[in-house]
């Protein structure tokens, strides 16, 4: 479905959609921070000092005291690069630019410029596509109405004329790159930024891929210029289904079919 300016309405409902999606991302993060696992010595107090800090961000932002939540945040994310946890990182710079845009709106621009050097140097495909997939949705949450439901076309070439929307749909594209690497990572890997529990395994499969499909799918179905085309939304969902075919993930393919 294709939205309109007349669906000015409809648009800030889905807007609010992918801005609670941005909180329950960084909810999950939080609750998995706090999880213990079988590990070495010092990587286990490593995950012990971040689940304090989780739970300090967490009773901060209850509190109502975003600079006290910040200054907590700022901490995870040095021990995220000292120790290069990227899932950790990316949680905390998404906490980062929520808590700067609660504070001080125009802050965030500083955040999602150093979230997108983040994203230049990392080589690794999957933390790659997941910089590139949380700079979309937090870019999104910067545009502006007349840019999403605007006449005029996008030219994500051109340098000069880039906004906020049109470096969102940039990093979507970008966040489904390397379709057959994605399609072998899994959630579990990269816990810090999903809420996955033994439980949901029973229910869900746990393919990174998916996650960021069913992410696109709800941009793809709001957006008046979506990231990609109709014929390149279908070719990338029949890829991905095709690929969990092959490595036998039929519960994958499944989810995959689903959204075509």
């Amino acid at each position: 479905m294709k939205f309109s300016r007349n669906n000015y309405t409809s648009f800030m409902d889905k807007k609010n959609i992918i801005a609670l999606a941005l909180s329950s991302l960084l909810g999950a993060s939080q609750v998995q921070a706090e999880r213990t696992t079988n590990t070495s010595p010092q990587k286990d107090a490593t995950t012990q000092t971040l689940k304090q800090l989780w739970k300090n961000v967490e009773q901060h932002r209850r509190k109502d005291l975003p600079k006290s939540a910040l200054k907590a945040v700022h901490t995870i994310r040095q021990k995220a690069l000292e120790t290069h946890d990227t899932p950790q990182l990316i949680a905390a710079m998404l906490s980062t630019y929520q808590l700067e845009k609660e504070i001080s709106p125009d802050s965030t621009q500083k955040v999602i410029e150093e979230m997108e050097r983040f994203c230049a140097a990392e080589m690794r495909p999957v933390p790659r596509a997941l910089w590139h997939s949380v700079l979309g949705q937090v870019l999104n949450q910067e545009s502006s109405v007349e840019d999403i439901f605007g006449d005029e076309l996008v030219d994500i070439e051109d340098e000069q004329a880039k906004t906020p929307f049109t470096r969102s749909l940039e990093h979507f594209r970008a966040a489904f790159q390397d379709i057959p690497t994605l399609a072998t990572a899994k959630i579990e890997d990269y816990e810090a930024l999903f809420n996955v529990s033994p439980k949901a395994a029973t229910g869900i499969d746990h393919k990174l891929l998916v996650a960021l499909l069913q992410d696109l799918f709800e941009i793809e179905n709001y957006h008046s210029k979506p990231p990609f085309s109709v014929a390149e939304y279908v070719a990338l969902l029949e890829k991905s289904r095709d690929l969990f075919l092959k490595n036998q993930e039929e519960r994958a393919a499944l989810q995959a079919e689903i959204l075509l």
